[in-house]
Formats: C-alpha cells, sequence, structure tokens
C-alpha cells in the first residue's frame, strides 16, 4: 500500500477516536442532589435586574408606577 493510503487511514481513525471522546466527555454528567443544594438556580430572578442611570425608567417600571398612583 502507498503511504498516502496510510495517512488517509490513520488520519480517519483518529477523527473518529476524537469525536469519540469529545461527545462522550462533553455531555452534561447527572449527579445526584445531596444535601438539598440547586445550584442556587431558586434564588435567581425571572427577570435582569437592570442597572439604569438617574433619570432612565424602563417602560414597565412606569406601568408600575402608574398603576400605583391611580
Amino acid at each position: 500500500m502507498n503511504s498516502f493510503y496510510y495517512d488517509l487511514f490513520l488520519s480517519g481513525l483518529t477523527y473518529v477516536m476524537l469525536s469519540y471522546l469529545a461527545f462522550r466527555l462533553m455531555r452534561k454528567r447527572k449527579r445526584p442532589n445531596r444535601g438539598g443544594d440547586n445550584g442556587g438556580q431558586n434564588s435567581m430572578p425571572d427577570t435582569p435586574v437592570l442597572d439604569l442611570p438617574p433619570g432612565i425608567i424602563w417602560h414597565s417600571d412606569l406601568k408600575e408606577k402608574e398603576d400605583m398612583l391611580a
């Protein structure tokens, strides 16, 4: 066999092995929940908290303030 075919075969084998290892090692591992620790997922707010400059009011905040005043 020509050395080109050896190189082609070894390159394909290397590609298959690296692909297998990448998918095998990068998939998310499921670990049991010990001690009720959920990683802080419950303490996160549903919507992001925006730090706006003074004088800038987010539209939904303006609506809430109007509802409170009415």
